[in-house]
């Protein structure tokens, strides 16, 4: 930014700035005006950097110049020469200045397209030249601005922008301008606002951005100099404003007080604030006293110094350095350890990789030698410091295919040991921070290379790598970061000298500690003839596959999608495994942070529950936090065994009902955890089976499997009857198309996708009863017996309706206590089996339809919500039927999964289907293009943002509108903000505007009018409140008993006249489970769309300007950007 004259000029990096830090903005202004000169800072290699982008841009130009386009160059020229450039219809427009406003910027490249415009039949779209590999979030908000203001010259939209990138015939990444637009104007609008007013005192909280910050220094010394809060090691945003709001707002005032605080905290739990109480003194007595100081705590069996094995001659210290911003997914490119060679000697080894291929190969390197060292030291462990290292082992396990079995009984073995844990849990030091850096100064190591040295080595090596010039990295650098690791690997096992020095000292005092069991981590015999099987399949599919991808057919690209698919029940076992011991292991702090743990229970007492319920069922409460279990979850006991399972868990009540077993009738946790794993059985043999099968009789051969072979192959459906193009006829009802369409499918797939309100299920039943008046076995199937469940009381429903008579039967794993009349339970496989012989319809999950016995027992399969049930789902059920029907929206929930799977292999089955569109075309299944439930206003934000545009309001739902003396009327959107701060998974601001919002809505007199014209009084049962967390779903039903509120999970398929959507989260800093759970667009899609009438978002405003830094991230935000764009604004 800049003042010209009094007025002040911005540009691209400053809104990036913005986003990145507020208060960095107002430095910015500061340097602009002259009241604060620059921090001196200066990164050589920038100037390298901008030098070689020069180059890049001038070899792309000409290139453009090879192909005969006209050129003209406009560096340094004023916007009136872009204009004129423009005008004349000059092909290529390099660096030419874009201006509007207080807003200016140098667009690499304008290029000529075919369009209209105000020049004529033709347009121009931004270009602009980057070196990295890997575009970033800045660049895409430099590319809105860029093409923001080139629109408002033209007359014309610019569809599209690109990065160019080095390399043969210069790739280019496409991007499409309103996947980021309403972000990018509602940044830029609320930045404007900010800068254009008159400055603003905000003070500097560390943030994010602060790793990058050339301000860096200027703040920190500030927050030392206030002694601020935010000094206090471990502490978060919500604690520094509860002790503020408690009058308390230094370290060494919050230190000296007698208690940790004078009143009962608003926000967080009490036992949080002793530990960071305990934590500010021992900081400040270290500061007084001018030197390092530890205390150690209390010795807990299980935790801290009990967590330390025996040390061992075959021990490993094991660092890894990382670039997170590497391609799509990151690199580790250094994988270092250290261990004692056959003299004693503390020896260091290094593996680089400097792309994915080498990444795969270091990675078997390492496993394939720690394999080696467990062998030859039984008792050996693998030492390091933090969680980084064994995430990106099963990350690389999982990313590469490779040696997942041997990472698989490291971690069952528990060989990981991380030091940073032990030392939270042990003792109190003096430290601003517990990281190795800060730990290591209480040892006797001296590090080789100085940090700031090793930092900006790293950077340096990094920027190559994402620049993909590491040829010209010089050898000097690559030493320095191998040695920086190497200290690193050094210091870990210093660390680890030290805490067992002071273990003895514990041991001396008289303090028992004992070493934990050593476990050899051993698979089952089942389980390791599973493996041995999987990996020969995965060579029979994957053998004869060409070399040059560039080559494969789609019966190649099939084999080795199929050939990964292979394993994915076993990668999600593991991962379901290796949460369960995540979460095994949490202290009680860590497990008032899980939503799948409960921490701090306390005894009620027993419930009355039916005669017939033989063990007892005990009631505990627990301190607010964020929860999700559903009834009958599995429950064990924190560091301990099997508990029982949820009988109930009432949210507003802080209170869960536990059904124990025999065994533990007399024991009462004071910490339990959901065991989530499911035994994949059957799924795993049947999708074996499968593959076994394609590879006898190949995969282009149609029999046997043709529906499996054709969804594989994402097929057009076969009809006995073929068709080329559309499926349905024009001016076809889609619900009838879609019965013609079933009867006529010859052994292949058939999709269906239900956007909200279309009538997916509906449309399902009808399909099922006129197949069953044919003569056809139809069974359905989807992730769970809920969904189930739902579909064959829709086909009852339906039958009644067209007096057909019909049996269903729903194989359940224990019968309820009030069945579904016309529904019978059955629990065993070959009474489900016997049924379809019967003519009944045969409800189940994958495992009934993996089953061996069910095989070819099916004409049609139907699997409902196919865009949550996996690929690997769907396919190990296929042998069970002739043709498949897949309902769904992958547009809604998506599917639920654990691991990260390598190859694509993580989809859904409709996703899959859908090939990478947000609507089916079609030629290739049925889009239900009409919703009956959503007023126009409505249906257009959501057919713009998850639809394509595709999807239509029902005729007659204009009617569907709000009235009265209420802010709130007519239909549509609307957005109320709430400025709150520090809120994670509760906001009590909300709960009260949400409450004043019903109050409002249903105490003066407003209505609501049906697609019908019929008018009604509006009352709490024409109202839905959905937020994204349990703990605010729970304070909405203190406060609004009789109004139906729960998560996005729990309302798919329901529907109100209003919705309130609360949004919870301060931030995305304070958002638990990040920006990809609370900005999921899915998730979005699902909340907005239960609305008939009208829907109100409750959000912070700092949730509509995040700062991202992905482009997936600015997608997400994009989509809730976009609803504040289009919603009437409420302030109350």
């Amino acid at each position: 930014m800049r003042y010209v004259s009094g007025i002040l000029y911005l540009a691209a990096t400053d809104l990036s700035n913005y986003l990145g830090c507020k208060h960095l903005s107002q430095l910015d202004r500061a340097v602009a005006n002259k009241d604060l000169a620059k921090p001196d800072w200066f990164d050589p290699a920038l100037a390298v950097l901008a030098k070689r982008g020069e180059q890049h841009e001038a070899a792309y130009v000409e290139h453009l110049r090879q192909k005969g386009l006209t050129l003209v160059d406009l560096k340094n020229k004023p916007t009136e020469e872009t204009v004129k450039a423009m005008a004349a219809g000059v092909d290529v427009i390099t660096q030419a200045t874009l201006s509007e406003g207080v807003w200016t910027g140098n667009a690499d490249i304008l290029l000529k397209i075919p369009g209209t415009s105000r020049f004529g039949d033709w347009s121009y779209e931004v270009q602009d030249t980057k070196l990295s590999q890997n575009t970033r979030a800045a660049t895409i908000l430099q590319l809105c601005l860029y093409t923001d203001l080139l629109e408002r010259l033209q007359g014309h939209t610019p569809w599209k922008m690109y990065v160019v990138k080095p390399g043969d015939d210069f790739p280019t990444d496409e991007f499409l301008f309103t996947d980021f637009r309403a972000y990018y104007a509602l940044i830029r609008k609320n930045f404007e606002t900010v800068m254009l007013g008159p400055a603003l005192n905000i003070y500097p909280d560390p943030v994010a951005h602060c790793a990058i910050c050339r301000w860096w220094k200027h703040c920190d010394t500030r927050r030392h100099d206030d002694d601020h809060l935010s000094l206090i090691a471990g502490i978060r945003t919500a604690h520094r404003q509860e002790l503020q709001h408690q009058q308390i707002d230094t370290l060494e005032q919050f230190a000296q007080l007698t208690l940790p605080l004078p009143e009962k905290p608003k926000r967080g739990n009490a036992e949080a604030y002793v530990s960071l109480h305990d934590q500010a003194r021992i900081q400040w007595e270290g500061r007084v006293q001018d030197k390092l100081l530890y205390k150690t705590l209390a010795p807990e069996p299980g935790r801290g110094f009990f967590r330390l094995p025996e040390p061992d001659k075959g021990d490993v210290y094991f660092d890894i350095e990382g670039d997170p911003f590497f391609g799509s997914g990151g690199l580790e490119y250094l994988l270092g350890y250290a261990f004692q060679d056959d003299t004693g000697t503390l020896t260091y080894r290094a593996h680089w990789a400097m792309d994915v291929v080498t990444e795969k190969k270091i990675f078997e390197q390492f496993i394939d030698v720690i394999m080696d060292r467990w062998r030859r030291y039984p008792n050996f462990y693998v030492y390091h410091y933090g969680i980084y290292e064994p995430g990106a082992m099963k990350r690389l396990a999982n990313r590469h295919s490779t040696r997942a079995d041997e990472v698989d009984q490291l971690l069952r073995a528990e060989r990981f040991i991380d030091l940073h844990m032990v030392i939270r849990e042990s003792l109190k030091a003096s430290v601003e921070h517990y990281s190795l850096k800060d730990l290591e100064k209480f040892t006797i190591y001296q590090r080789q290379i100085e940090l700031p040295t090793a930092g900006a080595c790293r950077r340096a090596l990094e920027r190559a790598l994402e620049l993909n010039e590491v040829p010209s990295l010089s050898n000097d650098i690559r030493e320095v970061v191998e040695r920086y690791n190497e200290d690193d690997c050094r210091a870990t096992q210093a660390l680890h000298l030290w805490l067992e020095a002071r273990r003895s000292e514990l041991i001396a005092s008289g303090i028992s500690i004992v070493r934990p069991e050593s476990k050899t981590g051993e698979a089952s015999d089942n389980v390791r003839d599973i493996q041995t099987r999987a990996l020969a399949l995965f060579k029979g599919l994957t053998a004869k596959l060409p070399e040059d991808r560039e080559t494969w057919t789609d019966i190649h690209k099939g084999k080795w999608l199929l050939a990964h698919l292979i394993d994915y029940f076993r990668r999600e076992d593991k991962s379901a495994w290796w949460d369960y011991f995540r979460v095994h292991e949490m202290d009680r702090e860590a497990l008032l942070e899980e939503r799948k743990g409960l921490a701090g229970l306390e005894y009620i007492g027993p419930v009355i529950t039916p005669a017939k319920t033989k063990v007892p069922v005990h009631r505990y409460s627990y301190p607010p936090q964020e929860v999700s279990m559903d009834e009958d979850d599995e429950l064990h006991e924190v560091k301990g065994a099997k508990i029982g399972s949820v009988y109930a868990i009432h949210l507003s009540r802080y209170t869960i009902d536990i059904k124990k077993t025999a065994k533990t009738a007399d024991r009462h946790p004071q910490a339990v955890h959901v065991m989530e794993r499911i035994d994949p059985g059957a799924l795993v043999t049947s999708i074996m089976d499968l593959a076994n099968d394609i590879i006898e009789d190949g995969l282009d051969n149609d029999w046997p499997h043709r529906a499996a072979k054709h969804l594989l192959l994402k097929k057009k459906p076969r009809l006995l009857t073929p068709i080329d193009g559309p499926l349905l006829s024009p001016q076809e009802d889609p619900g009838q198309g879609a019965i013609r369409l079933a009867l006529q499918l010859d052994k292949s797939v058939l999709a269906i996708q239900g956007p909200p309100g279309t009538g997916k299920t509906h449309t399902g039943a009808d399909m099922i009863l006129a197949l069953v008046r044919a003569g056809k076995k139809v069974g359905v199937t989807a992730v769970g017996h809920k969904v189930i469940r739902n579909l064959l009381e829709k086909v009852l429903e339906h039958a009644a309706k067209q007096n057909l008579s019909v049996s269903c039967v729903h194989k359940v794993t224990d019968k309820s206590e009030t069945p579904t009349a016309g529904i019978t339970e059955v629990t065993k496989t070959e009474e489900a089996i016997q049924a379809l012989g019967q003519g009944k319809i045969v409800g189940g999950t994958a495992w009934l339809w993996a089953d061996k016995k069910a095989a070819g027992t099916l004409d049609y399969l139907f699997v409902d919500e196919a865009g949550q049930m996996s690929l690997s789902q769907v396919l190990a059920a296929t042998p069970s039927a002739h043709n498949l029907i897949l309902l769904g929206d992958p547009q809604q929930l998506e599917q639920p999964q654990r691991g990260a799977h390598p190859e694509g292999s993580d989809v859904a089955a409709l996703t899959y289907l859908l090939d990478g569109h947000q609507t089916i075309p079609d030629d290739r299944g049925i889009f239900l293009g009409i919703t009956r439930r959503l007023h126009p206003n409505l249906c257009t934000f959501t057919s713009e943002l998850f639809y394509e545009s595709r999807l239509k309001s029902l005729p007659g739902l204009e009617n569907q509108q709000i009235h009265g003396p209420v802010p709130f009327t007519g239909g549509g959107l609307y957005y109320v903000p709430v400025e709150h701060e520090g809120c994670q998974s509760r906001s009590d601001e909300e709960i009260a505007v949400i409450t004043n919002i019903v109050e409002t809505l249903t105490s003066r007199g407003a209505t609501w009018t049906d697609a019908e014209g019929v008018v009604s009084p509006l009352t709490k049962n024409d109202i839905l409140i959905v937020a994204p967390y349990n703990a605010q779903v729970s304070g909405l039903r203190e406060k609004l008993p009789d109004v139906r509120t729960g998560t996005v999970d729990k309302f798919q398929g329901q529907q109100a006249p209003v919705v309130i959507y609360s949004m919870t989260a301060s931030s995305t800093e304070d958002a638990p489970r990040g920006m990809s759970f609370l900005y999921n667009p899915n998730r979005l899609n699902v909340a907005t769309s239960r609305a008939k009438c009208i829907c109100i978002l409750v959000a912070s405003p700092r949730l509509l300007e995040p700062e991202c830094h992905t482009i997936d991230q600015m997608k997400w935000a994009n989509a809730l950007c976009r609803f504040g764009e289009m919603a009437t604004r409420v302030e109350l």
